[in-house]
């Protein structure tokens, strides 16, 4: 009897061996126009963790609690938006998987949750609404994350730069001639191109000779436009020839940038 209840107790103690957590049961991606859907089969009661955009290089992941990876770790996509996407085991207990979804641009996209699984969808029809249903694929279910507001387009900075220093044109031809710009426009004109020649300078710029054109033509402007306000404030003849020696050079360095930068 004793070593009977020596034996229940040894039992009683004994730590209770964890069940496995479950593992996600599908790994999948669909194409459809410019729009891929990637497809998370998961069990009940998996929590989805709110999904991240990074970039270099751009990807989206999110953690899965109470779940395992199955045994599709990889799933190679390549075309559209999405080159792959990757399961690991974030965390043994409790059980986290990270899902990783590697793009191959910037796109729009969003997050549903389709009956038990989760779904991302990525690319151009990713911002539709909730109910719209996406070709190609089930009628989405309740969205539960939207990136805030649309992809914003590649920028060509230098493009910026070259359009806002060739409008300045004018206001630097009136400096040469002594009849401009007023007051407030002379101000504006010192703080533009000042600006611009820290944009210029913070850009990787490649010693080309447009870029070196473009630079020398922004210090040009902003150095006529500051020789004006100087002769204005102490009124010399000196002062004044100064400045109108500086805008000339200001206005062959901007003809100058034109023609090597490819405008007319």
């Amino acid at each position: 009897m004793v070593h009977s209840l020596a034996l229940i107790v040894a039992l009683s103690a004994a730590p209770l061996t964890a069940q496995p957590a479950p593992q996600v049961t599908a790994v999948a991606a669909a194409r459809a126009g410019g729009v891929t859907s990637v497809t998370i089969g998961l069990m009940p009661g998996a929590r989805v963790s709110e999904p991240r955009l990074l970039e270099q290089p751009w990807r989206i992941y999110f953690d899965i609690t109470g779940v395992r990876p199955g045994g599709r770790r990889l799933l190679e996509v390549g075309g559209g938006p999405v080159s792959r996407v990757r399961l690991a085991l974030n965390q043994p207990d409790p059980a986290v998987t990270r899902v990783v979804i590697d793009l191959s641009e910037k796109a729009p996209w969003r997050m549903e949750r389709a009956g038990g699984d989760v779904r991302v969808v990525i690319g151009r029809e990713a911002m539709r609404a909730a109910d719209a249903p996406i070709d190609g694929a089930e009628a989405p279910g309740k969205v539960i994350y939207v990136p805030p507001g649309p992809v914003t387009p590649a920028v060509d900075r230098r493009a910026q730069i070259r359009a806002k220093l060739f409008a300045m044109a004018p206001a630097v031809d009136a400096i040469r001639t002594w009849n401009g710009p007023a007051d407030g426009e002379l101000a504006a004109l010192i703080a533009e191109s000042e600006e611009l020649a820290t944009g210029a300078r913070a850009m990787a710029v490649s010693g080309s000779a447009a870029d070196q054109a473009l630079v020398a033509a922004i210090d040009a402007v902003a150095a006529a436009a500051r020789a004006r306000a100087r002769a204005i404030a102490d009124g010399t003849d000196q002062s004044r020839a100064n400045a109108i020696s500086a805008a000339s050079g200001a206005i062959l360095l901007l003809e100058h940038s034109r023609k090597v930068n490819g405008k007319s």
